[in-house]
């Protein structure tokens, strides 16, 4: 009996210590080491950008896509991507349903290649934690609760469907229209 609560006491103790202000954990005995690692910045909020909401970015120059843009291409925001959706891309480039806007592949994949962050797909265990009725979408839930990234933006029906679902698990999934007007709202 004794013993379990010494090592409760011991735990709590040291939890109690690394909530300190630095200048008491100067006489702690915490290593100097520790308290003098300089401060790391933190890393930018992550975010899931679905097929279309990347066309209207690179290939048709939509305004709402435009801001998004100048926070990833300002490292200000994380774009996560997976192998899949890449290839999706490149096969959504290639339609003749895109030959009016011209799109140029290369240049297109290329910009991607530089700003997007690839990542491996979630494990299954993580995936179909929310359903989407599009299987062909899918894999931006997934990666979006999979990865804990702060949004997902797309303008696909049935992934704005799952907004409130995805919300209980800490993604917001939006529109870039709904996430200008929100911001420019606070600011």
């Amino acid at each position: 009996m004794l013993d379990a609560r010494m090592r409760t006491w011991w735990a709590a103790r040291q939890r109690a210590q690394q909530d300190l202000p630095k200048s008491l954990r100067l006489y702690s005995g915490e290593p100097a080491s520790a308290i003098d690692r300089p401060m790391q910045q933190p890393e930018p909020a992550s975010a899931v950008i679905d097929t279309n909401v990347v066309l209207d970015w690179l290939v048709f120059g939509n305004a709402d896509a435009a801001e998004l843009a100048g926070l990833i291409t300002s490292r200000r925001l994380r774009w996560l991507v997976t192998p899949a959706m890449r290839e999706e891309l490149e096969h959504v480039l290639t339609r003749d349903t895109l030959e009016r806007w011209r799109p140029q592949p290369d240049r297109v994949l290329q910009t991607w290649d530089t700003w997007s962050q690839a990542v491996p797909a979630p494990t299954q265990w993580v995936t179909h934690a929310v359903h989407c009725t599009d299987p062909d979408d899918q894999k931006f839930i997934d990666l979006a609760i999979g990865t804990r990234s702060s949004w997902l933006f797309t303008r696909d029906r049935s992934l704005l469907k799952l907004a409130r679902r995805a919300r209980w698990l800490g993604v917001e999934i939006l529109t870039p229209c709904a996430w200008v007007s929100v911001n420019t709202s606070r600011a």
